[in-house]
């Protein structure tokens, strides 16, 4: 996992930037649906597996700036 660290130009100190991952579904047209938000990518990893599983649902993970990370087909 990549840590991407931004210089706070008040204080002159470094701070981590938290990257947010989410979750989304597919619906029975194709079209993707947002199911929640998560900080921390393992966990958002077994959160989708889980509910394309129990939903019989295609799932898929993306970052904070859109890009896919992941898609779990039932």
């Amino acid at each position: 996992r990549t840590q991407i660290y931004v210089l706070n130009l008040i204080n002159n100190s470094w701070s981590k930037v938290m990257t947010k991952f989410h979750i989304y579904w597919q619906n029975q047209h194709g079209i993707w649906q947002k199911y929640l938000t998560k900080t921390n990518e393992a966990d958002t990893f077994r959160t989708m597996t889980r509910r394309a599983k129990s939903t019989n649902l295609r799932h898929k993970m993306t970052d904070d700036s859109g890009h896919m990370l992941d898609v779990v087909n039932p």
